[in-house]
C-alpha cells in the first residue's frame, strides 16, 4: 500500500501519526522510516522461514527426554460429557480467578506501593465481590462446561487420539477395532530439553494405551449482551469492569475444571497441565476444530467457533490436559 500502514498503540498515538503524516516535512520522514521498518521486517520474515526449515530438520535430532514409565489412570468414562450446571461451583470458579490479571490487565490497576493497595481495598476488592453477587443473582454469568476423556499414543511429535467406543468402559484396554478420531501435530523444542507435547504420552510402538482430557468451558453470552447495554447508555466503567469480570471468571471456571477433571481421574491436584491452543506449546489455532469434533461443545453448551478459531461467546476458554507428572509449560522458538 504505497501511503504506508501505520499501527497505533492506542488512540494518542494514532493522532499523533495523523498530524504528522499531516505535516510536511514530518510526514515525509515518517513515511520513509515506516518503509525503512517494513524493509527489515520483511527481511526478518524471510530469515526466520529459513529458521524454520532448519530447525523442523533438526527436530528428528531429539531424542525424547520425558519418561513414559508413569502410571496412567484409568478415566471414569469414555468420550464426552456436559457437566451439570447445577454440579458447577460458584466459589471454585471465583476461586480460580487470577486477581493480578484481573485487576491490572482487564481493570487497568497501574502503579505499585500503598497507593496500589489502597486501590485495590477500597475499590477494586468490593467492587469486585459486588459484581460477582451481581452476576449470580441476576444470572448474566452462566458457567458451563462439556469435556471427555479420549484413549491415545504418542507417534513422534503427532497426539493419536482413537474413537473411545473401541474401548472399555472407564478401562484403559481395548475391545475391539480401533480407529484413529483425529490427530494433533505438536512443534518440539530445538534447544534446551527438545520437549514436545506429545512426550507426555505413551508412544504407539507401545503395547498399552493413554489417556488425554480435552474440556471447554464458558460463562456464556449475556455478560457481551451486558457490556453492549451499558456502553450504549454510557456506562463506560461499569462495561470495562463487567466484561473484565466474565473474561476473569471464564479463566477461574476453566482451573476449577482442571481440578474437577483431576480428582475425576484420581491423580494429585498439582499432577499435570492444561494448555490452550494459541500458546507456545500448542500454537495452532486450526486444532480448535479437532478439538470440537471431539466435545461438540456448540451443542453441549452453545460455543461456536468463527472462521479464525477464535471462541463465540468471548469468555470461553478450550485446553487439552495432560495427566503426565512432569508435564511442565515451555517456550517453543520458531
Amino acid at each position: 500500500y504505497e501511503p504506508g500502514v501505520y499501527y497505533c498503540k492506542d488512540a494518542f498515538e494514532g493522532l499523533d501519526t495523523v498530524e504528522a503524516l499531516g505535516d510536511a516535512t514530518k510526514g515525509a520522514a515518517l513515511v520513509e522510516r515506516n518503509r525503512r521498518e517494513a524493509f527489515e521486517f520483511k527481511t526478518q520474515a524471510a530469515a526466520q522461514v529459513t529458521r524454520a526449515a532448519e530447525s523442523a530438520g533438526r527436530q528428528q535430532d531429539f531424542k525424547v527426554t520425558v519418561s513414559r514409565d508413569v502410571s496412567i489412570p484409568a478415566p471414569p468414562f469414555w468420550g464426552a460429557r456436559r457437566t451439570p450446571p447445577e454440579a458447577v461451583s460458584w466459589e471454585g470458579m471465583y476461586d480460580g480467578m487470577d486477581l493480578k490479571t484481573l485487576y491490572r490487565l482487564h481493570w487497568g490497576a497501574r502503579g505499585s506501593g500503598p497507593e496500589f493497595d489502597k486501590l485495590i481495598r477500597e475499590d477494586f476488592d468490593p467492587r469486585r465481590l459486588a459484581l460477582q453477587k451481581e452476576a449470580r443473582e441476576q444470572g448474566w454469568l452462566e458457567p458451563q462446561a462439556v469435556y471427555g476423556f479420549f484413549p491415545c499414543q504418542s507417534d513422534g511429535q503427532d497426539l493419536v487420539v482413537y474413537d473411545p467406543s473401541g474401548f472399555a468402559a472407564g478401562a484403559l484396554t481395548a475391545r475391539g477395532k480401533i480407529e484413529e478420531t483425529v490427530r494433533f501435530r505438536f512443534p518440539r523444542q530445538t534447544e534446551r530439553e527438545g520437549l514436545c507435547l506429545s512426550d507426555y504420552f505413551v508412544p504407539i510402538e507401545a503395547s498399552r494405551f493413554d489417556v488425554v482430557a480435552f474440556q471447554v468451558v464458558t460463562v456464556g453470552g449475556r455478560v457481551d449482551e451486558l457490556g453492549e447495554r451499558l456502553n450504549a447508555d454510557g456506562e463506560y466503567s461499569k462495561a470495562l469492569f463487567t466484561h473484565g469480570l466474565g473474561v476473569s471468571a471464564a479463566e477461574g471456571l476453566a482451573e476449577w475444571h482442571h481440578r474437577k477433571l483431576r480428582r475425576e481421574l484420581g491423580i494429585p491436584e498439582d499432577r499435570g497441565k492444561r494448555y490452550s491452543f494459541g500458546y507456545s506449546a500448542c500454537p495452532d489455532l486450526a486444532d480448535q476444530a479437532k478439538l470440537f469434533k471431539l466435545l461438540d461443545p456448540e451443542k453441549a453448551i452453545g460455543v461456536s467457533l468463527t472462521s479464525a478459531y477464535q471462541l463465540v461467546p468471548e469468555a470461553s476458554t478450550s485446553a487439552i490436559v495432560v495427566h503426565h507428572p512432569a508435564a511442565m509449560y515451555y517456550m517453543v522458538k520458531v
